[in-house]
């Protein structure tokens, strides 16, 4: 296993899954594991996994699931009493797959919030995402802070019978026979590096959000988390549709990629989609008062799309959805001028609406 800090660059990543496909038994082919050598995940034979987890050595980097703390019971999945659910208010695109997420701080710690934009963790915290398509989890992602700056990322591929989730540091293209990536840690690193401590989904304004549910803002402060919290409620401005988009722009793009951070692409590009708060813990009350808005909305864009005048294309162009790169650039999976960039193999189709109904909405 490996340790990790922040790379120089980020970009977004979302893990492909086909959930219209009719698909017969689910078995997970061999793969190759770190070592070069063949990796059978398919059903019972990742015996590694098979240990309950009174077996597994406290500190050492799990080479399974049943080893992180997530379940109490592994016999039963039985999820740990003190291990928080929660939902941000808007996820990741991840073609078409649900997800449940979790979240486990150490007893008597806390998050630090003095800045509200970017939550520090305190070490030992550990996170969870399992990834679930017709029904079957496929893939359960995990982050664990070991020291300050420092993240042990990896994930949990389970087998067929749903008995085994061993570690998958190298990833695994069309898993189970089906249109679903799952990332290397490496990918992993590319879209969690470009946020401040690395943790993605779990942040104010994501779990202020109308839609969040479980452990979201009002309970991370009722179960006194934060310390240094400026209060606040980050309300998304605008209309239905424009803080739909708004809200869509930050979990997809802004968190991970587009920011202000010093790791984040947005630094490069001047194009910050992350939904940022006042010293008050407050958003903007006004959509054209945010990052996004003032980054994007008439700013010309540096891409030269197939078939596009260059000098005519946007990153938004009110009024015109076919000249404004952040709906051009969602509608694509060539592997070359996409967003997100890797590691997806289906368009968002009902997200690329929402951010067309936003764009034509703008009056030129």
């Amino acid at each position: 296993m490996h340790r990790f800090l922040a790379f120089s660059t980020a970009v977004l990543v979302a893990c492909g899954v086909c959930s219209s496909l009719a698909c017969g038994d689910l078995v997970i082919p061999s793969n190759t594991s770190d070592d070069g050598g063949s990796s059978d995940l398919s059903g019972d034979d990742a015996a590694s996994d098979a240990l309950p987890s009174a077996n597994c050595d406290a500190g050492v980097e799990p080479v399974a699931l049943a080893c992180t703390g997530l379940y109490s019971d592994w016999s039963h999945l039985k999820v740990a009493s003190d291990v928080k659910a929660f939902t941000p208010g808007a996820t990741m695109w991840l073609d078409g797959a649900d997800s449940s997420r979790w979240i486990w701080l150490p007893a008597g710690s806390k998050i630090d919030a003095s800045d509200p934009n970017n939550w520090v963790f305190p070490v030992g915290t550990k996170i969870w995402q399992e990834i679930r398509l017709l029904g079957q989890r496929i893939e359960t992602r995990y982050e664990w802070k070991q020291a300050a700056g420092i993240w042990f990322r990896t994930t949990f591929a389970w087998n067929a019978t749903q008995t085994a989730a061993p570690s998958l540091m190298t990833g695994q293209m069309s898993a189970r026979g089906l249109p679903y990536d799952i990332p290397t840690v490496a990918q992993c690193g590319q879209c969690h590096d470009g946020a401040s401590d690395f943790v993605l989904g779990f942040d104010a304004v994501s779990l202020a959000m109308p839609k969040s549910a479980g452990f979201n803002l009002q309970a991370v402060r009722q179960g006194q988390w934060l310390k240094n919290d400026p209060g606040g409620t980050p309300t998304v401005p605008g209309d239905p549709t424009t803080t739909a988009a708004l809200s869509y722009l930050h979990a997809n793009c802004g968190t991970s990629c587009h920011n202000r951070g010093p790791d984040a692409a947005g630094g490069a590009t001047g194009l910050f989609l992350k939904l940022t708060m006042d010293g008050t813990g407050n958003l903007p009350s006004t959509p054209d008062q945010t990052d996004t808005w003032t980054t994007s909305v008439n700013v010309a864009s540096t891409l030269s799309p197939y078939g596009v005048d260059a000098g005519g294309f946007w990153r938004v162009r009110p009024g015109d959805p076919a000249h404004s790169s952040v709906v051009w650039t969602s509608s694509r999976r060539d592997g070359v001028v996409q967003m997100p960039p890797i590691d997806t193999q289906l368009v968002d189709q009902n997200d690329v609406q929402l951010l067309s109904a936003w764009v034509s909405a703008l009056p030129p």
